[in-house]
């Protein structure tokens, strides 16, 4: 075309008779369109590559290492410990008010009576009081056991005959019956020093021990009526009990460290405890007191902050975490014969009442 076109009109320079003028249009049209000018040729700038992707796989690398450090420690927040079941998340448990009062003797732990639901019996510094929660708006005091040589209570058990509490403190072990107001049985007993944990069987009494930093025992005495031998060192454990619990059947032992890593062990075997599921991180650093539901399907755990968190460990390797149940700040919980009603103290000495 642009030959065309030079033809045309280069021969009237040239003096010679230009070419015809085509009369078509589509022609006309692209001879038009070859004489256009012809934009300069421009050299080919490179485009710069994007200078943010660098920084952004920094970021991203450091933001994986502080997540990792931070599972290693135990401090990742509870999305990050329990990944929601594929049913989705687990909604939180939110126990119901139902009631209190406040013993005179304060509260340093507590147990309910097993051979009555509505009995609930608060062990303090100054001694024992049993309580009448039938009604939890209106609880009544049954009696109340002064114990003014009694120290602080590390442990509570039942003991096999359904009735019969059991309390150890610094070298000190305390016995009574939940039926009656009578004074309380307490002895000398140097073994009992430091005890997390304690179980009345028929013919033994058992107790766990925190040996040293990485280290806890259970130990047992033979027991026949009134008399009690030695205790003696039946099964250990590869981790340092800060605090500890056995299920209400007595089968299972939850083991706390200082960090609220909580491990189950299952005592069915004798002098052969295997661990039962994988180690659970509560959370609950410095925990004071653990609770079985009587089903022991659940697992309460209060850490030094005063914070109740609630487990459920039906399934021991796929435990759920349940939340905080309660606002209030506790030290001890206890949860009642039918699990429905749970009791908590608060740092006063308050207890309040709870229905789930």
């Amino acid at each position: 075309m642009r030959a065309l076109a030079a033809d045309m009109y280069g021969g009237v320079r040239a003096g010679r008779q230009p070419a015809p003028y085509p009369r078509d249009f589509a022609t006309r049209l692209t001879l038009a369109l070859a004489l256009r000018p012809m934009p300069p040729r421009l050299p080919s700038a490179s485009r710069p590559g994007p200078h943010w992707f660098p920084g952004l796989l920094t970021t991203f690398a450091l933001v994986l290492t502080c997540l990792t450090t931070a599972a290693a420690q135990g401090v990742l927040p509870t999305p990050w410990q329990e990944p929601a079941p594929p049913g989705g998340a687990v909604p939180d448990v939110r126990w119901r008010a139902a009631g209190g009062m406040r013993p005179q003797v304060g509260a340093g732990a507590m147990v309910f009576s097993s051979a009555d639901r509505n009995r609930l019996m608060v062990v303090g510094a100054g001694g024992v009081e049993a309580w009448d929660v039938a009604d939890t708006m209106r609880p009544k005091k049954v009696y109340l056991s002064r114990m003014p040589d009694a120290r602080p209570v590390s442990a509570l058990g039942i003991d096999s005959d359904r009735r019969t509490v059991l309390a150890a403190s610094d070298e000190q072990l305390i016995t009574w019956d939940t039926e009656v107001g009578v004074l309380p049985w307490l002895e000398l007993i140097p073994d009992v020093r430091g005890v997390k944990a304690l179980r009345k069987r028929t013919g033994s009494l058992d107790i766990v021990v925190r040996r040293s930093r990485n280290l806890t025992v259970l130990r047992e005495a033979t027991t026949n009526g009134s008399a009690r031998e030695g205790f003696q060192t039946t099964a250990s454990f590869s981790q340092a009990a800060h605090a500890a619990q056995f299920s209400p059947d007595g089968n299972t032992l939850a083991i706390a460290d200082d960090l609220g890593n909580v491990q189950l062990w299952d005592l069915t075997r004798n002098y052969e405890p295997t661990p039962r599921g994988r180690q659970l991180n509560t959370g609950a650093r410095l925990p004071r007191a653990l609770a079985f539901s009587a089903d022991a399907a659940l697992l309460a755990v209060i850490g030094k902050d005063d914070v109740v968190r609630l487990w459920d460990i039906t399934h021991p390797d796929r435990p759920r975490h349940l939340g905080n149940p309660v606002q209030l700040p506790a030290r001890a919980v206890a949860f009642g014969p039918d699990s429905h009603l749970v009791a908590t103290a608060g740092p006063d000495g308050t207890v309040s009442l709870w229905r789930r």
